[in-house]
């Protein structure tokens, strides 16, 4: 069955409208160009806007008569293009084929899956369930899951890259969740250690300076040890001053006293001048010295 059996197109300056001949529905699959809907939403009818001398591909899936012996349940892979820059032409009359390089196929429940030469990109539609995406992820080539058929679409007319499609896809939505989940984990382990370190280290440090807050607290207690000595001794020393004071001044009056130099006179005083004048008449009379009787 070719699109123009139950598709009719409606060009309208760069806009082209995709309608069912006979009021069915229109499940809109992707497209490569801007499209009104979203992927997965159904409508009466399709409008795609193609930029000027660009090409494109919408994928939709009709439904016709519903409930009825003659329902009728097609897929289809629309080219749209511009005419010698004129005007838009969607051909209904053909179904798309893609470039040797950029193989696709789209199943009747609407899922995509693009080939390239040893991956699988594939758009699995809402009726599979997770047991069947992880079979198609899994095996010796398991297919990519990519959310976006709008991007495979742009695939298929080099409108994007392999690596785009290696960018958007994983082997398993859940299996990436996980090793992302598990690469957060093991970054929480790394900081958890290295905030264990560096609260390690900081109780060293807390330690280390309790050790030198207590050793300042020692030194504090000597130096006012020291300090209390030194003042006794000082005031010790202020005591022995005085007392050598007063020795000085008992000493200045006794030497004035005995060479009766002082103001003060006495009889001693006289009687010792006596007693050396005597002296001194008997050791010239006797001619001896003070040395020759042993005085000094």
């Amino acid at each position: 069955m070719r699109p123009n059996d139950q598709l009719f197109a409606i060009v309208k300056g760069e806009v082209v409208t995709l309608s069912m001949f006979n009021h069915g529905s229109l499940y809109f699959l992707g497209s490569s160009a801007k499209c009104a809907l979203k992927p997965g939403e159904v409508s009466s009818n399709i409008s795609i806007a193609l930029d000027q001398g660009k090409c494109a591909i919408v994928m939709v899936r009709a439904m016709e008569g519903a409930g009825s012996r003659n329902y009728k349940d097609s897929t289809y892979t629309i080219h749209i293009k511009w005419l010698q820059d004129k005007e838009v032409y969607a051909d209904l009359g053909n179904h798309f084929v893609p470039p040797a390089d950029r193989i696709f196929k789209l199943d009747s429940d609407g899922s995509i899956c693009v080939y390239t030469d040893d991956q699988a990109f594939t758009f699995l539609s809402s009726s599979y369930d997770e047991q069947h995406r992880k079979v198609m992820s899994s095996g010796e080539k398991p297919h990519r899951l990519v959310d976006n058929p709008n991007l495979l679409c742009r695939y298929l007319v080099h409108q994007a890259t392999l690596a785009d499609l290696e960018a958007a896809a994983t082997l398993d939505k859940r299996g990436q969740l996980e090793r992302d989940l598990a690469k957060e984990q093991n970054e929480l382990r790394k900081a958890i250690a290295k905030l264990t370190l560096v609260s390690a280290e900081l109780a060293d440090c807390r330690s280390k300076l309790g050790d030198q807050v207590q050793a300042c607290k020692e030194s504090e207690q000597q130096l006012a040890t020291i300090t209390r000595h030194y003042d006794d001794v000082y005031r010790e020393l202020g005591i022995v001053g005085n007392q050598v004071n007063t020795y000085e001044a008992s000493f200045i009056d006794i030497w004035r006293t005995l060479n009766n130099s002082g103001p003060q006179k006495s009889i001693w005083n006289w009687w010792s001048r006596a007693r050396r004048l005597s002296a001194t008449k008997y050791f010239v009379k006797h001619n001896l010295t003070p040395l020759s009787i042993g005085i000094k």
